[in-house]
């Protein structure tokens, strides 16, 4: 039996629907934006804005803000993971297949953290080129579209792609420590669990650097929480912006190489002393859980 397949199939029944919901509902409300709602430019004028610009910036705004979106929620839903099966009252079906605790515990994990997040980032990431069109075409018309570098278009998309999908991956490693965290805090003290994470974790830490002048427990944090939040989202990459600025004059190609340069630098965090020992606070939070299962 292919428990791992099995598992993962459980969480897509239980939460597909739900994830194409997310993804889907705020990216037709963006549409019907593009479609009928009042589109401003700011202080910068129409006729400073290239198509280019126009093309790639609401499509790629669309994918990253998704993005964003399923790292909140995958945040916000994680603790209750830990406590599912209880409540549900599966607990005892599931501990009578031969499922280890541990997969049982990491695949409905990892499917939060990456699966949920890189279906959102795919279904964004279709309708980007959707998003571009309809503000391109009312903002510039249909000449606009006609200027339109589409074999550059396609390279700056599957970088973006790339990118994200990698940010994803990385984020969720960054993000594991405290998804874990809270998980095993919610399964040992249940409905207290989550006031019981936040207390310890960001008051604790708010308390040893105020108080006690204790700082690095409230560094690190913030460090792991900037790091997820650059991996799922475009934050933090210094060379992508300034490329994007650039799109009237230097097309589709440094904007692509920008976001793939992006891809070595969140992979480089990952050779370092705060992510391995956030992978050993990520395994003890594993580890709790599973021996909360073991004690029924």
């Amino acid at each position: 039996m292919n428990t791992l397949k099995m598992l993962a199939l459980r969480e897509w029944m239980q939460q597909g629907r739900a994830w194409l919901l997310l993804a889907g509902v705020p990216l037709a409300l963006l549409v019907v934006t593009a479609l009928f709602g009042r589109l401003e430019t700011g202080d910068v004028s129409r006729d400073e804005i290239t198509p280019a610009l126009l093309f790639y910036v609401s499509g790629a705004v669309g994918v990253v803000g998704m993005c964003a979106l399923a790292l909140l929620v995958a945040a916000l839903q994680s603790p209750g993971l830990a406590r599912r099966d209880v409540q549900d009252r599966s607990i005892e079906f599931w501990l009578s297949l031969p499922v280890d605790h541990w997969r049982a515990v990491l695949v409905p994990m990892v499917m939060l953290l990456v699966g949920m997040p890189l279906l959102v980032m795919a279904v964004a990431l279709l309708a980007a080129p959707v998003l571009g069109g309809l503000v391109t075409l009312r903002l510039s018309g249909a000449s606009g579209l006609g200027q339109l570098d589409w074999l550059g278009y396609a390279s700056a998309w599957a970088a973006l792609g790339l990118r994200m999908a990698m940010g994803i991956a990385v984020g969720a490693l960054w993000l594991a420590p405290l998804a874990a965290l809270a998980m095993a805090v919610s399964a040992w003290f249940k409905r207290w669990g989550t006031v019981v994470f936040v207390g310890v974790v960001f008051i604790g830490a708010e308390v040893l650097s105020k108080v006690y002048d204790l700082h690095w427990p409230q560094q690190a944090l913030f460090d792991t929480l900037r790091r997820a939040v650059e991996g799922y989202t475009l934050i933090g990459g210094a060379n992508t912006l300034p490329a994007v600025e650039q799109l009237g004059t230097t097309g589709f190609g440094p904007v692509a190489q920008a976001l793939l340069a992006d891809v070595p630098v969140l992979l480089g965090g990952l050779v370092s002393v705060p992510f391995a020992l956030g992978l050993g606070v990520a395994a003890l939070g594993v580890w709790a859980q599973v021996l909360r299962r073991q004690r029924g």
